[in-house]
């Protein structure tokens, strides 16, 4: 996967504070805003195609669930994000769709999106995560990496059972983290453990 793509944070460049303003104040103008911002993507998604990307993320921490109510996501990130989605596809590559913090509220929207793979925090309950989505988009997340990935070896392991005994039913799955723990011993001592085990197989009881 390379390249990544976000349209409402090109956006909020500016000021993200006045951007989440103006969805209320100015709408019009926003929207002509998330536009050109959309198009600029839109162009680069073209150029790293012709240099052979193999995949696009589309992470969007300024669209995030803590940040926009349901109702603003529809309307201010839902339209852009599936032409950039959409574009992607057209290329004939693979799709990552990532938004921060809690986005219970707008999974039924992600799923009319319908990225390859919609990465979630750790914040969403995955087994409501699994229902919402459904069978055609797969999940990635959703470890915390704070608490879970700097913690021991067994907790590592019982959090990503629980990740993957949820998940893995009903749909295409990977197990995975939201953002990278700070290296160290203890960090690489996890990601190395058990890496004997083969990839792809699940459930990973003990």
């Amino acid at each position: 996967m390379d390249y990544r793509a976000n349209q409402l944070r090109n956006a909020g460049l500016c000021d993200a504070a006045h951007l989440m303003s103006d969805m209320i104040k100015r709408p019009d103008e926003t929207h002509q805003l998330l536009d050109y911002s959309t198009q600029v993507i839109l162009k680069h998604l073209k150029l790293y195609a012709s240099l052979g990307v193999q995949g696009f993320v589309i992470c969007d921490p300024s669209a995030s669930g803590n940040l926009l109510s349901p109702r603003h996501w529809e309307q201010f990130v839902a339209p852009y994000t599936t032409a950039v989605i959409q574009a992607v596809h057209e290329i004939g590559v693979p799709s990552i769709l990532h938004i921060c913090g809690n986005t219970t509220k707008i999974l039924p929207i992600v799923a009319d999106i319908a990225p390859t793979a919609f990465s979630f925090d750790h914040a969403v309950d995955a087994g409501v995560a699994r229902q919402a989505i459904g069978a055609s988009v797969c999940l990635l997340g959703n470890l915390d990496p704070a608490d879970t990935l700097l913690s021991t070896r067994n907790r590592v392991r019982d959090e990503a059972e629980k990740c993957v005994d949820t998940c893995w039913a009903g749909g295409g799955y990977v197990l995975g983290a939201l953002m990278r723990p700070e290296r160290g011993d203890s960090g690489r001592e996890h990601q190395d453990h058990d890496r004997s085990r083969p990839p792809g197989q699940a459930p990973i009881h003990r």
